[in-house]
């Protein structure tokens, strides 16, 4: 096969240097102990589109101990979370347990909460969550059809007058939408998430049409790249050069300054390990300058979500 790379079987494979600096801007943590919470991704009766089989990801917690316990030596230096509790939560349950989690860990360093933007209770719901000191933005958990209309508007003009960013996980369907928004709130952050979430295994006339898409929706100048959960759509078998391409048509259309990379873990943790999925990104990168690589590492994502 193609650029197929073995799975190295040793610490020393994934070794990073001592100056590697990486801020992991998109986890999701979670902990069967804590009151008000759940965390359905893990219940055997449902399934993901393309994460199959989510519920071996399941175990009593999964918190920033274990987190730190997994990539130490690693050189994460900073981590993201990213909603992951069920939206029957409420809006603020989330977020306030998030930010015990940084009170006494100092992690997560920024808090992206849950608030579909089209609801009535947007406004308000976003306002308790701004009360939290690491709450950073929030991620649209309601239906992407809406992006636009003047009920998602009137929410996400409350995020923006909030100093929130926006996180979207959209698709290629989606992106003229993101467009225009973006375009008419300059003043406004928006992120997309995954990459647009583009499913890798398809043919190259996809890829061109999915290159296209990504290239009008790169025009706007506050939109950036969070190059993301490529491993579990790259379907059947993740390596390096699977996800080549994608990665390098991001960092062409929206520039250095405006792409980083981030983990989604612990959902990639069904496709490959995190020593592994961070080797993947270092390789790829390793013709850009040493400026470069720590944008896309670190300081991009310290920038967009301010820590």
């Amino acid at each position: 096969m193609h650029g197929y790379e073995p799975i190295g079987d040793r610490p020393s494979d994934y070794a990073v240097p001592a100056t590697f600096r990486f801020v992991d801007a998109h986890v999701h943590l979670f902990d069967h102990s804590a009151p008000g919470l759940s965390w359905g991704f893990h219940d055997p009766g449902w399934e993901h589109p393309r994460l199959k089989g989510a519920w071996r990801l399941d175990r009593p917690a999964f918190s920033v101990p274990q987190f730190r316990s997994l990539v130490a030596g690693l050189g994460v230096d900073k981590m993201v979370h990213v909603q992951a509790a069920d939206p029957g939560c409420g809006p603020v349950a989330e977020t306030a347990w998030l930010q015990g989690l940084a009170d006494r860990y100092s992690w997560p360093n920024a808090i992206v909460g849950p608030c579909p933007l089209a609801s009535d209770s947007a406004p308000s719901d976003l306002a308790a969550q701004s009360a939290h000191a690491n709450w950073r933005g929030v991620r649209d958990t309601g239906d992407p059809a809406a992006i636009g209309t003047d009920d998602w508007n009137r929410g996400f003009a409350a995020l923006v007058g909030l100093g929130g960013s926006v996180d979207l996980m959209i698709n290629r369907e989606q992106f003229d939408q993101a467009h225009a928004v973006a375009a008419r709130h300059p003043e406004s952050t928006v992120v997309l998430e995954h990459a647009g979430a583009p499913v890798i295994s398809k043919l190259d006339s996809y890829f061109e049409d999915w290159r296209l898409s990504l290239a009008r929706l790169a025009t706007a100048d506050n939109v950036v790249c969070k190059i993301s959960a490529l491993s579990s759509m790259a379907l059947p078998a993740f390596f390096t050069e699977s996800i080549r391409r994608w990665v390098m048509t991001c960092l062409d259309l929206f520039g250095t300054d405006r792409c980083f990379f981030a983990t989604n873990w612990p959902m990639d943790a069904l496709f490959t390990t995190y020593p592994r999925l961070l080797s993947s990104f270092r390789t790829l990168v390793e013709e850009l300058t040493p400026a470069e690589q720590a944008a896309v590492f670190a300081t991009n994502a310290e920038r967009v979500y301010r820590i």
